[in-house]
């Protein structure tokens, strides 16, 4: 996991961090290279969390990019850890009052 750039990517983009169970749903301003770095880490992560019954999902809109980290199987704790981290992204969240 890239946690550093995510931390990087998501300041001052991020706009929104919802969670549910057994997901984390990211929403991010798009603009300048926000979506194609996005793109990049999903792929990145892909690659390596699939391992943890974790999958990247990323679409992309006009004004709004949007990243779903969700398990793929039962609950594990590398997958919770995974959602965990990402859940935790919300500190970066321009609009939080945080």
């Amino acid at each position: 996991m890239r946690a550093a750039e995510w931390a990087e990517v998501s300041r001052g983009s991020l706009v929104a961090v919802n969670r549910d169970e057994g997901s984390v749903e990211l929403t991010y301003q798009a603009g300048g290279q926000v979506a194609d770095r996005l793109r990049e880490l999903v792929d990145l992560e892909n690659d390596c969390c699939g391992a943890a019954g974790v999958v990247f999902e990323i679409s992309v809109a006009e004004d709004e990019v949007t990243v779903c980290v969700r398990e793929t199987g039962k609950p594990s704790t590398p997958s919770r850890t995974v959602l965990s981290v990402f859940g935790g992204m919300e500190v970066l969240n321009k609009n939080s009052d945080t």
